[in-house]
């Protein structure tokens, strides 16, 4: 089974994806956004944060954690909390703040956002452009972009091109 549907069925475990993302360990390449430091700092952060439920982790996100805000999109999602309410387009918003603070797996999953259609029109050049600017700190990623290319026309291939690199032009560190 190919990354995007492990995602798409939420196979994958996203606290340890998380981790490895913001430490550039296990199956994510070093690199991405945040120095070594940074991501000590925010893997000790966000490790005071495990376990704690919906509200205490929405305190965190509205304080601008980008961890937080990461998993509280995911909850929104539908792949988070128990109990906790399902909303795409609340999801979007959360996923988005994340994302502009170069959280390399919130730019990932906008990018499954426009695949599948929740929050967002479905567009695979959006899917495709997202995938891209993550793709060198999240490996399922280039794995998923490469998946929206069988559903893409050669138009709308190079639009996705042009999509992405100004979206990279946004946050240089992920290029």
């Amino acid at each position: 089974m190919g990354w995007l549907k492990q995602v798409l069925s939420g196979q994958l475990k996203r606290r340890e994806d998380m981790r490895q993302c913001l430490t550039g360990s296990g199956k994510y390449r070093p690199g991405g956004t945040f120095d070594q430091e940074r991501a000590k700092s925010l893997e000790s952060e966000w490790s005071n944060l495990s376990g704690l439920d919906f509200e205490r982790t929405l305190r965190f996100a509205e304080k601008g954690v980008a961890g937080a805000q990461y998993e509280l999109g995911a909850t929104y999602y539908g792949k988070g909390y128990v109990g906790a309410p399902k909303d795409d387009k609340e999801s979007i918003r959360w996923y988005r703040l994340a994302a502009e603070q170069g959280f390399a797996l919130a730019l990932s999953q906008l990018g499954y956002a426009y695949y599948e259609g929740k929050g967002v029109p479905q567009d695979y050049v959006q899917a495709y452009a997202w995938f891209g600017v993550a793709a060198k700190s999240v490996q399922h990623a280039a794995e998923a972009q490469s998946e929206c290319l069988e559903k893409m026309t050669p138009s709308q291939i190079k639009e996705g091109n042009i999509l992405c690199q100004e979206h990279k032009k946004r946050w240089p560190r992920l290029k």
